[in-house]
C-alpha cells in the first residue's frame, strides 16, 4: 500500500507571508517528463511534479 502526506507551502511576494498545508494521498498523478531521449527515470517525474511554481495575477 502507497500512502503519504503532500506538504504545499504558498509564499506571498508582497509581504512575505508563507501558509503551509498537509494533505494526505494514497496515489500520486506523476507528469511524464519530456526529454530529447527516450529515458525517463522516476526521478525525472519527481522532480517535475516538485518543481517550484510561481502564481503571477489577482
Amino acid at each position: 500500500l502507497f500512502v503519504g502526506q503532500l506538504k504545499s507551502s504558498l509564499t506571498c511576494t508582497d509581504c512575505g507571508y508563507c501558509s503551509t498545508v498537509f494533505d494526505p494521498f494514497w496515489d500520486l498523478s506523476l507528469p511524464i517528463a519530456k526529454r530529447g531521449y527516450p529515458e525517463v527515470t522516476l526521478m525525472d517525474c519527481m522532480r517535475l511534479f516538485t518543481k517550484e511554481d510561481v502564481l503571477d495575477g489577482d
